[in-house]
């Protein structure tokens, strides 16, 4: 007898044909091809497709604008500023030696940024003001054209960044005025504002601004990353070594039994989720307008994830809820939570080598992210924490049920029996995962396999739950690095 089991719920423990006849599904009963199943497709394809076409033009509209696109000199910059902390607190602790070497790191970091901005600035008022800010740390004087086109524009903010940059020594009342002005600059507003300060004689003004604290935090992500870079090296030797052994074999997909009326179904709900996503964003940000931006962003993910939860607790597949047939694993809880971070980390290597094959590609294409976005601007703890929900927490469950549960098992259903259909499944359900997030195509490779990874963690072990926890291992550590560094 079959039970309804949720998400993280293990297989229940009993006699040996209990636990097997539990894994076994429904009979397949196959229909003919209708056009019912055909529109289905065709809906679930031309979805995606509008899809990828509003993400491709929104990307190549952001591209073509002057909206601010700093990106990783952004990192650059901070990360200089937050050395030139750890220095200042070595020299009080009386580690002169120490504090030089941070000191020549921190200019070194500043002085990598300096071209980029240049080439930069022209287009962006922003960017121009930054490429000021950072010359003006450096004590080297900004291009005169460029500080004349900022002190005539119409904006306050320009002419405030050009007023901070351009002056040696600044009045308090003068560094608070110019220092509200700049707040309108999303990312580079904050820099502006603590060297107009530190100008106004207060010394710690950067120090404050950009805390030790937040370059030790990062450096601990990236040893973490460390780690798993190397114990994910490990797992592919290991993995090539033992997959021809027994018990290495795949389990298939939860939804691998579903006939073509019924994939062509679960495919059409991965679209469903979108639908849902949408809706509550929009009862957040239309029904509920006025509130802080934080509190739409938290307060849609948590009524997203438990209307869907609602949602996949009701409908059914072959006698059962989808949530109950997301997890038919043989492996235990633990054991699938342990799979998962081994993928996370297997990730890793292959991660970085697509990002070197591609580096020119990202570096040219202002691959930003709205979340990271949204961090450069801070907003408190709260803001910090609702961002970390979204990305880390609710990303990962949806998308995870959507992709790998929804559209890989409709796929993989209706490619069976087919040559490479686990393939052709893989390959089509990673791009569409790739090819919807905002940073467009110089990280379709990147996103595309951690899509894939998702499909074959699903595939190996029958559940979606390694998924879930490699896809929210991965979205936490970018996050808590964002955050170190731009929060």
């Amino acid at each position: 007898m079959q039970t309804n089991r949720g998400f993280f719920v293990p297989a229940r423990t009993g006699s040996i044909l209990h636990n097997v006849s539990e894994l076994l599904p429904p009979p397949v009963v196959r229909e003919p091809t209708s056009n019912a199943i055909t529109l289905r497709w065709l809906a679930v394809g031309l979805f995606f497709v509008i899809l990828v076409g509003m993400t491709l033009a929104n990307r190549e509209a952001e591209n073509a604008s002057d909206e601010p696109s700093v990106g990783a000199e952004m990192i650059q910059v901070r990360m200089g500023l937050q050395l030139r902390s750890v220095a200042k607190w070595l020299e009080s602790q009386g580690q002169a030696q120490n504090a030089a070497q941070y000191n020549e790191s921190s200019l070194s970091a500043l002085r990598s940024t300096i071209e980029p901005l240049r080439e930069k600035a022209p287009k962006n008022s922003e960017v121009a003001a930054l490429y000021g800010g950072v010359l003006s740390l450096m004590d080297k004087t900004i291009p005169i054209p460029m500080l004349r086109k900022l002190s005539a524009s119409k904006s306050p903010a320009d002419r405030s960044a050009a007023k901070i940059v351009s002056s040696k020594t600044l009045d308090k009342a003068e560094a608070e005025k110019l220092a509200e002005a700049v707040e309108e600059f999303p990312e580079a507003g904050e820099i502006l504002s603590a060297i107009a300060f530190e100008k106004a004689g207060d010394k710690t003004a950067l120090e404050r601004a950009f805390p030790a604290s937040g370059l030790i935090g990062f450096m601990a992500i990236v040893g973490v990353l460390c780690v798993g870079f190397v114990l994910g090296l490990v797992a592919w030797v290991l993995y090539f070594s033992q997959k021809n052994k027994a018990g290495w074999q795949p389990q298939g997909h939860p939804f691998d039994w579903l006939n073509a009326d019924q994939a062509s179904k679960l495919a059409l709900f991965s679209v469903g989720c979108f639908g849902m996503f949408i809706s509550a964003q929009l009862f957040f940000e239309v029904g509920l307008k006025g509130l802080p931006e934080s509190a739409t962003i938290f307060g849609s993910s948590l009524v997203f994830l438990l209307l869907l939860g609602l949602v996949i607790s009701k409908i059914t597949v072959g006698g059962q809820t989808i949530m109950s047939w997301l997890n038919r694993s043989q492996f235990s809880l633990s054991k699938q939570v342990g799979i998962g971070i081994l993928g996370w980390a297997a990730n890793l290597p292959v991660i970085l080598v697509s990002m070197l094959l591609m580096q020119n590609f990202i570096k040219n294409s202002n691959a930003n992210h709205p979340i990271t976005e949204m961090i450069s601007q801070g907003g408190g703890g709260f803001a910090m924490f609702a961002l970390f929900f979204a990305g880390a927490v609710a990303a990962p469950l949806w998308e995870e049920v959507a992709f790998r549960g929804a559209l890989f098992g409709g796929m993989n259903a209706a490619n069976r029996g087919r040559k490479y259909g686990v393939v052709i499944s893989v390959a089509l359900s990673s791009l569409a995962f790739a090819a919807i997030h905002p940073q467009g195509p110089a990280l379709w490779l990147m996103l595309g396999w951690i899509g894939a990874m998702g499909c074959l963690l699903t595939y190996y072990t029958r559940s979606i739950v390694p998924a879930i926890v490699m896809h929210a291992v991965h979205n936490g550590t970018l996050l808590l690095m964002s955050i170190s560094i731009l929060g």
